[in-house]
């Protein structure tokens, strides 16, 4: 061992970077020795820095990470300090540094993204990168917190945090109980595109999570989550803060917008596959039970869009393995809200309440981002309740 160490500490003395450089020990010694050293080491310290700012590095760190699952308690700590800090020292830096500039016209005031803050976004990238492929690292609270932070300063800046791939992060993000960090997680996984079933599968541990949420009852007993399933750090069910406890419709709209973009092969995956969501379709009829007058709140509207969205996708297949059709409409046609809207319906000789085009200010709701995407159809922006009422009727 003291020999490994030697050589530790000589490549992290190396010009080039620590974990993604080939030549001497394996990346996997490499790792353990750095499990091993002391965070005030200088070599710790190279080879942290190298996993702040090198995508390569830390894709690297991951893969000998999986290798080594008898140091993931170890390691999970050292992750979490290590972006803690790192966080922690961007944000700093950037109220420091930062001269804030306005354009004033008409419309009010807007902050420009100055030179500052994409100095602040070049700082952060790969961290906020690393924690949305391997979003095992929002469980801790507080790594939660400065990711969304972090975010959310982006996005108030008018400079979106960009991402060009389908990681499992920004799903989770679907249900986030913050709304800006939500309304993000919704256009970026909308604009990102349909997800098929090689995706499906990248993204199953995530989607599982999600949905046992519903399945479990967690939104009612948020309680049921304890600390142990951090031992390996892999997702198991979700921790309380990371979606909003207080609002069903919330939770419901961002698995709305997951189901409305997996392709019918996906789709099938997920709930007619070996591993099959068995109780979603009966979860989805269980919440249209609930009888709500504050709109606000009522994940109605949601969740019937997602009972329509599996008809579309699965059709007749929907029938008989997962759902009774007899059970499923009595449900919609004895919900409150559906009956008033039935009301509003016979009292207007002509219906206008079409869904404006959907555009990019703060104005526009998560609902209706999501109520207007229609990968197929994508002229279509309408409500739900105005595109399924009269199907439903007929």
């Amino acid at each position: 061992m003291p020999s490994t160490m030697k050589c530790f500490r000589k490549r992290c003395r190396m010009s080039t970077c620590c974990w993604c450089t080939p030549g001497g020990i394996s990346t996997t010694d490499f790792l353990k020795c750095y499990a091993s050293s002391k965070t005030q080491d200088r070599e710790f310290q190279t080879a942290d820095e190298d996993l702040c700012y090198c995508l390569e590095c830390v894709a690297e760190y991951h893969k000998a990470r999986d290798e080594l699952p008898f140091l993931h308690e170890v390691l999970w700590e050292l992750e979490t300090l290590r972006l803690i800090n790192h966080f922690e020292n961007s944000m700093k830096e950037e109220i420091e540094d930062d001269d804030e500039l306005y354009i004033v016209d008409n419309n009010g005031e807007a902050q420009l993204f100055d030179f500052s803050g994409q100095d602040f976004e070049n700082k952060i990238r790969v961290p906020l990168l690393e924690i949305l492929k391997y979003p095992y690292l929002l469980l801790h609270e507080r790594v939660n917190e400065l990711c969304v932070e972090a975010l959310c300063r982006m996005e108030q800046a008018n400079c979106s945090f960009q991402v060009f791939e389908k990681h499992p992060g920004i799903y989770l993000f679907l249900v986030h109980p913050n709304e800006m960090v939500r309304r993000w997680a919704i256009l970026t996984a909308r604009n990102l595109g349909k997800v098929d079933r090689d995706d499906y599968y990248d993204l199953q541990e995530v989607l599982t999570c999600l949905f046992k949420v519903i399945e479990l009852g967690l939104l009612e007993s948020p309680d049921i989550y304890t600390s142990s399933v951090l031992e390996k750090g892999k997702l198991i069910l979700l921790p309380a803060h990371m979606y909003d406890t207080t609002n069903y419709k919330n939770y419901w709209l961002g698995i709305c917008m997951l189901l409305t973009i997996l392709e019918e092969q996906a789709m099938d995956s997920l709930l007619l596959g070996s591993d099959k969501q068995n109780d979603f379709m009966q979860s989805i009829l269980h919440t249209m039970e609930r009888q709500s007058d504050d709109d606000s709140v009522n994940p109605f509207w949601p969740a019937l869009h997602c009972f329509m969205v599996i008809l579309d996708r699965l059709g007749s297949k929907v029938w008989g393995q997962l759902i009774d059709p007899i059970e499923a409409f009595q449900t919609i046609i004895n919900n409150v809200s559906y009956n008033k809207e039935i009301q509003n319906i016979r009292n207007s000789s002509i219906r206008t309440k079409l869904e404006p085009e959907p555009c990019l200010d703060d104005m526009v709701t998560c609902s209706q981002i999501v109520y207007s995407y229609n990968p197929e159809k994508t002229k279509k922006g309408f409500r739900v309740e105005n595109s399924y009422l009269p199907r439903l009727l007929s």
